[in-house]
């Protein structure tokens, strides 16, 4: 049984810095990933800085860390537990990040995307153990974590951290929300810990996968176009990395199309997507950052520089950085492309969010899948499935991953008439790894096709089912008033008329 230590826990934070590291510093590097003690891997040397250190002794002391083995002996971490920082609330560990492994100069990864109408995404994962903790940090301290010691409490210090997430004593992970007011202003920005419905146990309580995923998006690529950002954070058991769950899931926004600015963040949206304001762009953008709001401080803000440990427990493992780019609908010009049967969505702008954030949360590059005019697969692909634009429109649809290979099929697992003959019960079930409450609350609506014969079933019309819905795991109850069953049924799932 894992042994529970009340102190500050591992806190992982994400930002820029004005200063750079000594040169003992750890860095991490785009396509070098760094494990402190896999086999064949990188290894993290045991020598580390401070990040955010109060003297100029104090940022050039490298403190030494030692590695424990974990308890099945097959992996280990760079172990806090015993360190110099043990007893300390405030500071963090350093692991720097930069463009190129190679890199003398160590230049910070810039997050903008390369051109107008790109989103990019930036990815930092990093395998951990936490600590419970009895307190949660300040965000105070988070919002001034990368300054320079020279400019410690200072009031013209940077509002750095981009994200941050700790372990509370109830064994659920919280996560720092920048939100709105009581006022709904997007100038009276309030700073909190969120809890998650998300427990440290439900994950094996021990080495966790914590992923930071930062999506900007640039809508003209001009000097002084300030890009929109927001973040998600998944976590996964690396046992199963391939199971992820969202902590930010249902707290935080959804990415909105707008005609003037390209995509944005409305904050009387709140609790109904999952993404998250970054909290240093969140802080300047409500006039409650740096002093220096120049065009300059503004840009570091695209900068990313490290990542952070508090190191009074846990333990750290490795990281990985990637970067992607992808295309927003609104930068296509759609003549070009036969979209099938995106067509009608994607004529809709309520329909061309739906698919974009679709496109945004599964890491979709839309013309992977949209195929150019006179081009497009008619009735089967080269490895003999469906034309990739159909098949991706059947995953939007059921809004799971293209990459997950869910079939594209509802299986009806009931049918059960009412006594008086005046209704009909129906038990739809979604394909595995798809979530049927999900897409029926985005762009699908269910239908029943109904026939005495079987032959009969294929000429016949699907009628919506605009009965009450239930739904209990991949399982959705439909109750269908002044229906009738009849011998050959099938439940389909259309797109919503928008």
């Amino acid at each position: 049984m894992r042994t529970t230590h009340i102190r500050l826990s591992t806190v992982l934070a994400l930002g820029f810095a004005w200063c750079a590291l000594p040169v003992h510093a750890q860095w991490l590097a785009p396509g070098a990933g760094y494990d402190a003690g896999a086999a064949g891997a990188t290894t993290l040397g045991t020598e580390w800085s401070v990040l955010n250190a109060k003297t100029e002794a104090e940022q050039n002391t490298p403190l030494v860390y030692t590695f424990t083995a974990d308890t099945d002996g097959q992996d280990t971490y760079l172990d806090f537990a015993n360190g110099a920082l043990a007893s300390s609330e405030t500071l963090y560990l350093a692991l720097g990040i930069s463009q190129n492994a190679n890199d003398t100069t160590q230049t910070p990864v810039v997050m903008s995307p390369l051109g107008a109408g790109l989103f990019r995404i930036d990815t930092v994962t990093a395998k951990v153990r936490f600590e419970q903790s009895a307190a949660a940090p300040k965000l105070d301290d988070l919002r001034a974590l990368y300054t320079d010691y020279e400019f410690q409490g200072q009031p013209n210090a940077a509002v750095a951290a981009k994200a941050a997430l700790y372990l509370g004593t109830d064994d659920r992970f919280y996560v720092a929300r920048a939100r709105p007011d009581e006022t709904g202003s997007s100038e009276r920005v309030v700073f909190d810990w969120c809890r998650t419905e998300v427990d440290y146990a439900s994950l094996g309580g021990g080495a966790v996968n914590v992923r930071f995923e930062f999506c900007t998006f640039r809508l003209t690529g001009t000097e002084g176009d300030v890009p929109t950002r927001a973040y998600r954070i998944w976590v996964s058991n690396p046992a199963d990395p391939t199971t992820e769950v969202c902590l930010t899931k249902g707290l935080g926004f959804p990415w909105l199309s707008n005609p003037d600015d390209g995509y944005v963040f409305d904050f009387s949206t709140l609790g109904t997507g999952d993404w998250f304001y970054a909290i240093d762009s969140a802080a300047i953008a409500a006039g409650q950052g740096a002093a220096d709001t120049s065009l300059e401080a503004i840009n570091a803000l695209d900068k990313l520089n490290q990542l952070a440990f508090s190191a009074s427990g846990g333990g750290f493992y490795s990281a990985q950085i990637a970067q992607t780019e992808a295309t927003s609908i609104d930068s296509l010009n759609l003549e070009n492309y036969d979209t099938g049967d995106f067509a009608a969505y994607l004529s809709n702008d309520a329909g061309k969010t739906l698919v974009q954030e679709w496109a945004l949360e599964y890491g979709v590059t839309l013309t992977d899948y949209l195929q150019p005019n006179g081009a497009r697969l008619m009735a089967a692909n080269a490895s003999g499935g469906l034309d990739k634009t159909a098949e991706a429109f059947n995953d939007f649809l059921l809004y799971v991953d293209p990459e997950s290979g869910v079939e594209h099929r509802l299986c009806v697992t009931g049918i059960v008439p009412a006594e008086d003959g005046k209704a009909v019960t129906l038990s739809v079930r979604a394909p595995e790894g798809a979530d049927l409450r999900r897409a029926l609350s985005k762009a699908g609506e269910l239908c029943v096709t109904r026939a005495e014969t079987l032959d009969g079933l294929s000429g016949a019309k699907p009628e919506p089912l605009s009965g009450s819905i239930s739904f209990d795991g991949d399982t959705a109850t439909v109750v269908l008033d002044n229906a009738t069953p009849k011998p050959f049924m099938k439940v389909t799932l259309r797109p919503k008329t928008l």
